[in-house]
């Protein structure tokens, strides 16, 4: 029989999740929920925050902002979904999957109706408070129709180098590939359970461990403002269009910018948001009016 070691030196990246349901300033999002879910506010947030698989591609890709979603009962009963806005399209995919399983819950009283369910995603920058707190006319969305927000915020760290050995036995089946892979998966399972268990440990799920900085935040967005503004004074409008994408997804409240997304998309004869950005205007134009935002 013959054993085949392999030895591989490897960095371990963990991903740590926290979900935490934004404080609202009025109580009006969770009654509005709890008189449309069928299960009640609470359930359709616990919900949200643990059956919505966030996809590792969208962390690794350091995306983040405001995903929201329009969920429209109509005259007849027949209740439906509607992206207002987009992260990436492996998240969208998610939410639909989500969506599919439990849109049946929303309750049909006679009267068509149409709530907004916001989900945040932030990678350590990303924060709705701060921007609400440092961006002029950022709105406070704690009004129907909007329903509670939830944020999903992860940390990935990378652990030092650690060297792996596996043994290929000949009658194994298994490549070297899924050896060395399996033996990864274990090690972060490892790793990542000795951290959790430490009291003062870096990756301790508690709220104060993903405090964002409001600096970070608003620095981060000026910089990213400041990148597009750039980009359009000098009529590069492909890069211009990239800029602002990243700049909505932090603040999709900002009628100016959306209008400007879509003069790019004209410009450069792509449209790639114009099917979120127009429906959603003309949403954003009429909940200013209500003054909701």
């Amino acid at each position: 029989m013959k054993i085949k070691n392999t030895l591989i030196c490897i960095f371990l990246f963990l991903f740590v999740s926290g979900i935490f349901a934004q404080k609202q300033k009025e109580d009006e999002c969770v009654q509005l929920t709890d008189s449309l879910y069928s299960l009640g506010a609470e359930a359709y947030g616990n919900s949200l925050s643990r059956e919505l698989k966030i996809p590792i591609q969208t962390f690794e890709r350091d995306n983040e902002g405001l995903l929201i979603v329009q969920i429209k009962m109509s005259s007849e009963g027949k209740v439906s979904a509607k992206f207002m806005t987009q992260i990436d399209q492996e998240l969208g995919g998610k939410f639909i999957e989500y969506l599919q399983e439990n849109i049946g819950y929303w309750q049909f009283y006679g009267k068509p109706y149409e709530v907004y369910q916001i989900l945040g995603i932030s990678t350590g920058k990303f924060s709705m408070s701060n921007l609400k707190d440092g961006v002029e006319n950022y709105p406070s969305i704690d009004k129907p129709p909007f329903t509670p927000a939830i944020v999903h915020t992860t940390i990935m760290t990378q652990g030092p180098p650690i060297k792996i050995q596996v043994k290929k036995d000949s009658k194994d089946p298994r490549s070297k590939e899924q050896l060395v892979q399996e033996e990864i998966d274990r090690l972060s399972k490892d790793r990542l359970s000795k951290l959790l268990k430490e009291e003062d440990g870096p990756l301790s799920l508690k709220p104060s461990a993903f405090r964002i900085e409001k600096e970070t935040t608003i620095q981060h967005y000026e910089s990213m403002v400041s990148k597009y503004e750039k980009h359009d004074r000098k009529n590069k409008f492909k890069k211009a269009h990239k800029a602002i994408s990243e700049v909505i997804k932090y603040n999709p409240f900002d009628v100016s910018l959306l209008l400007k997304r879509v003069q790019l998309e004209q410009e450069l004869g792509i449209n790639e948001f114009q099917r979120y950005d127009i429906p959603w205007i003309v949403v954003l134009r009429k909940l200013t009016a209500q003054g909701v935002i």
